[in-house]
């Protein structure tokens, strides 16, 4: 059985917290003076500051930094009001090759010496610490699951986020053909944000840039308790759809060469199977094929050795735009076998329930919120 996205490493998050009171130099300044220079702090259009943190693991430490920060904030004068949001930023790969704690000092020391809008790499842990982008068929289910329990998700936020221009619900943008039929994150990205904006509960505005999925529906708070738990509910999608509603099989070892090397499948395999690949263009110079001769050929090498025997890189992620034709778009065979994934039949896939799999103890504050909130 091949290994699942969540079975080995660790997913972090990022906060952005939206708060008034407070002047960003005011917020720098209180955070300065309490050693808590960890973060970035900056004029937010929409509430008035806020304040970023750096990628952290999903643990208790990293709550416990939390907590100072907003103890802190509200401390020297800051408050929440209804145009305040609290967004919460996923990555989309785990972390696999070291330990939350080195991770942690390694993600705060860099922020401790990181201005806000310097370079983004800088303000990630350095080396080769994290693995494979998360499968698509996890990303698509997760928001599946998030968008047809909207309804259960707006009652444990305050009634400001459920029909807020900043965080709009997508509950009807799930049961569109156009999510259903999805099968890419360019896809994904133009069923669940229709106009291609990041204001939506959920959005992938900073998949590339960022490395992750924004949650944006949570209200602004300067409360640990609260943003963690909406966190921990967030992670425990992301583990159970991967364990209990996806099959994973792992695929066949590709051939380095199944044909004859000189004739032109052979040199398009050859440069297929290059680390890198090969675009529409390159195939097309090398070879002399028009586009429609390339598409037929890994229509029929997907045929032959399986449909995912061949990553499709599409133009906008290979330097191209819109209405540039397809000529950016590039092709990669998988050539040590890849796993196969797929959500799982009704009859044998873990339910759908954003409560599935929770530990008690959250699952009783959660209700605990919900009841707060039902009787303001």
């Amino acid at each position: 059985m091949p290994t699942k996205f969540t079975d080995d490493g660790f997913l972090t998050m990022g906060y952005e917290c939206e708060f008034t009171g407070l002047s960003d130099r005011e917020a720098q300044r209180a955070l300065v003076s309490a050693g808590l220079d960890f973060v970035w702090v900056t004029r937010d259009v929409s509430c008035g500051t806020e304040v970023v943190f750096p990628p952290l693991p999903i643990y208790e430490r990293s709550a416990d930094f939390v907590r100072k920060v907003y103890e802190c904030l509200e401390n020297a004068g800051a408050r929440i009001n209804t145009n305040c949001g609290h967004h919460v930023h996923i990555s989309n790969r785990m972390v696999m090759h070291t330990s939350k704690d080195e991770f942690f000092e390694d993600a705060t020391n860099r922020a401790h010496t990181t201005e806000y809008n310097s370079d983004n790499d800088r303000k990630y842990p350095s080396g080769d610490v994290f693995g494979d982008v998360m499968p698509f068929e996890l990303v698509k289910d997760v928001v599946y699951r998030y968008g047809i329990n909207q309804p259960e998700i707006n009652r444990m936020l305050a009634p400001s986020r459920s029909n807020n221009t900043h965080c709009q619900t997508i509950e009807r943008n799930v049961i569109t053909e156009e999510f259903r039929t999805s099968s890419s994150i360019s896809e994904l990205q133009n069923a669940v944000q229709p106009d291609r904006g990041k204001f939506w509960a959920v959005n992938f505005h900073g998949w590339q840039s960022k490395n992750t999925i924004e949650f944006r529906q949570h209200q602004g708070t300067l409360s640990k308790d609260k943003i963690f738990a909406w966190t921990k509910l967030i992670e425990n999608l992301f583990i159970w759809s991967d364990n209990e509603r996806l099959h994973y099989e792992q695929a066949d070892e590709l051939p380095e060469m199944p044909f004859r090397p000189t004739s032109r499948n052979g040199v398009a395999w050859r440069m297929c199977y290059e680390d890198n690949g090969a675009s529409v263009q390159e195939l097309m110079n090398a070879i002399g094929w028009n586009p429609n001769n390339v598409r037929r050929t890994i229509s029929e090498w997907r045929s032959r050795f399986g449909d995912n025997s061949v990553t499709t890189i599409s133009q906008q992620n290979n330097g191209g735009h819109y209405g540039d034709g397809d000529t950016f778009t590039k092709y990669v065979l998988n050539k040590n076998g890849t796993s196969v994934i797929t959500v799982l039949p009704d009859n044998r896939a873990g339910q759908t329930s954003i409560y599935a799999g929770l530990d008690d103890d959250l699952f009783e504050f959660i209700q605990q919120r919900i009841q707060e909130l039902s009787q303001r």
